[in-house]
């Protein structure tokens, strides 16, 4: 069977500049950070839509149609209205990058799908080590697929360090009975993966102990005292302490260094969820607020947020690369890898972005103010100011009635 060229790698070319005037054409149909369509009425649209029609209506009326439809009723994060949610405008060159990483489709489950991005992987990890705070060389991690997945290989991490502290191998022989007496600790704030973690892993969500924070929305590290003593009392046994740096809602920093010397005296893993505020590693005005996480085990940091690059894209770090071994995985017949198996694309962006801007440009920057309030300690709060660089014009006119 004679198959067309133009549905594949030949075809891309084209597909993109369809592609680019349907995002221009959505564009000057918008009014707004979002159409106003209610949930009935979106659900509706989509139960019309079949999904595997027998067939198909070539590239340029499906973009005109489901194209341009989904692109109405997506929200703009670039639109000046845009607010309450974290995910940001992306660069250009993160999307450009995207689709070159699709056209490519090159997979990290062996080292020989993917040879290139397995090295640009190790070195994206090393160079966000350093910014952290440590040894490059000795540290280690990935890329993911944002901070959900991040924290859940740090507890990953963390339960089975603990186990093996009794002689227990969690990745060969599965949770022993003392697993039930696992804790995890976070402050009432901490995103609401860390629970999920806890369900995931088998430790059960009531494992976690959330704990209280002060007028700025920290935990409290006498709080976390109390909390350990308490545990020590009932014979339950303190796996990891998860320190929220940027939280979901109000963008607070747990106090790091009290937290790491807390973590270091009772034996706790410590994980730093600065999936939000890990964007701080790069400001020059800023990055103080971070101090102490160099302190931590692991550390999950999102691309997709403040670092301008499509979801999902984060990165999982650990201080000492030897601590991913639970996560090495040997078959006979490829070169090992570590879970999660990821394609390029986060890698290819990533770099993409950091290269793209001439030498005169500044970097985007989506406003930071950092405050120290009477309690002493670091908050940051963000505006929604829309990103204004590299800026593109904003057509504006009436919606077409053709799509709902």
């Amino acid at each position: 069977m004679r198959v067309d060229a133009g549905l594949f790698v030949d075809g891309v070319p084209g597909a993109l500049r369809a592609a680019a005037d349907c995002l221009a054409a959505a564009a000057g149909e918008r009014t707004g950070p979002y159409s106003g369509a209610s949930p009935e009425r979106l659900a509706k649209v989509a139960a019309g839509i079949d999904p595997f029609p027998e067939e198909g209506a070539g590239l340029d009326a499906a973009l005109a149609g489901l194209g341009r439809l989904s692109l109405r009723h997506a929200v703009d994060p670039a639109h000046p209205s845009c607010a309450a949610h974290l995910h940001c405008q992306p660069l250009a060159a993160a999307v450009a990058a995207d689709a070159l990483a699709g056209a490519a489709n090159q997979s990290l489950d062996s080292w020989d799908q993917g040879p290139v991005a397995t090295h640009l992987e190790q070195r994206l990890v090393a160079g966000l080590a350093a910014r952290v705070g440590w040894d490059p060389a000795v540290a280690g991690g990935v890329v993911t697929s944002g901070g959900t997945q991040s924290n859940l290989m740090g507890l990953l991490l963390a339960r089975d360090a603990t186990a093996g502290r009794s002689g227990r191998d969690v990745a060969a022989d599965g949770l022993g009975p003392d697993a039930g007496r696992y804790r995890i600790v976070c402050s009432e704030l901490a995103h609401f993966s860390v629970a999920r973690s806890a369900t995931l892993l088998g430790l059960g969500s009531r494992a976690v102990q959330p704990l209280g924070v002060d007028g700025d929305r920290r935990l409290r590290p006498e709080e976390l005292d109390r909390a350990l003593d308490r545990m020590d009392a009932a014979g339950q046994v303190p796996m990891a302490l998860v320190a929220t740096a940027g939280t979901t809602d109000f963008g607070s920093i747990d106090p790091l260094p009290a937290l790491a010397g807390r973590a270091r005296e009772r034996g706790l893993w410590l994980h730093v969820d600065a999936a939000w505020g890990g964007g701080l590693l790069f400001s020059d005005r800023h990055r103080d607020l971070l101090a102490g996480i160099e302190a931590a085990d692991s550390v999950a940091v999102d691309f997709h947020k403040l670092l301008w690059q499509p979801a999902g894209c984060g990165a999982f770090l650990v201080r000492d690369q030897g601590l991913l071994a639970p996560l090495e995985v040997t078959v006979p017949t490829s070169t090992p890898t570590r879970w999660p198996a990821r394609r390029t694309a986060g890698r290819c962006r990533i770099w993409s972005a950091g290269r793209w801007p001439p030498p005169a440009a500044s970097p985007p920057s989506r406003r930071c103010s950092a405050s120290r309030r009477s309690a002493g300690g670091p908050s940051v709060s963000w505006s929604t100011a829309p990103l204004r660089w590299p800026s593109r014009p904003r057509p504006r006119s009436t919606p077409s009635p053709a799509w709902p």
